[in-house]
C-alpha cells in the first residue's frame, strides 16, 4: 500500500504563517482567545471574498466572489499547535477549507499603531482564509449576505 495522499493545502501550511480572520476570531469577538499566541500584523481587505451570516450571528462564513471584499485582521500564527487550534474551531477540512489569498493591509491610524497594527502598513500579504463554497456559505440563498464586508457590523462589536 502506497503513502496516504494529503491535500496540498494541508501540506502547504507551514508555520510561522499568516491567517486572515473575519468573524468570531476578530478582536472583541467570542473566539478571539484562540489568537492569544498569534501576533497581529494589521487590519486589511481581502478582495474577492464575500461574507455571510451563515447561522445568524453565531456563525460567519466566507466564499470567493469576484465582486465582494471582506474586512479582516491578519495575524502571524507562530506554531503548528496554534494553527491546529484554528483548524479545529473551523472543522478544517471537513466544514471549512483553507485558501492562501492576498490581503491588502490598511495604513495604521496612528504613528505607533495599535498592538502591532501597521507593522507592514500598506503592503499586500498572503494569508490563509477559511472559506466554504458559495452554495454552502449562502446556505442555498437562505443566509444573509453581509453587504458591508464587516462581521463586526453584524455582531455589534
Amino acid at each position: 500500500q502506497g503513502p496516504r495522499h494529503m491535500p496540498s493545502l494541508f501540506v502547504a501550511a507551514k508555520t510561522p504563517t499568516a491567517v486572515a480572520v473575519y468573524g468570531t476570531l476578530l478582536r472583541g469577538c467570542r473566539n478571539h482567545h484562540l489568537m492569544k499566541e498569534c501576533e497581529l500584523v494589521g487590519r486589511g481587505t481581502a478582495k474577492g471574498v464575500e461574507l455571510y451570516a451563515h447561522l445568524g450571528v453565531r456563525c460567519p462564513a466566507a466564499a470567493l466572489s469576484a465582486d465582494a471584499e471582506a474586512q479582516v485582521e491578519v495575524y502571524t500564527v507562530p506554531t503548528d499547535k496554534a494553527m491546529a487550534a484554528l483548524d479545529e474551531l473551523e472543522d478544517y477540512p471537513a466544514w471549512y477549507d483553507r485558501q492562501l489569498l492576498p490581503v491588502q493591509l490598511e495604513p495604521s491610524t496612528s504613528a505607533e499603531g495599535a498592538e502591532g497594527e501597521g507593522s507592514a502598513e500598506g503592503e499586500t500579504v498572503d494569508a490563509w482564509l477559511y472559506l466554504m463554497s458559495a452554495e454552502q456559505a449562502s446556505r442555498g440563498g437562505e443566509a444573509e449576505r453581509i453587504e458591508s464586508g464587516s462581521w463586526k457590523a453584524v455582531c455589534g462589536k
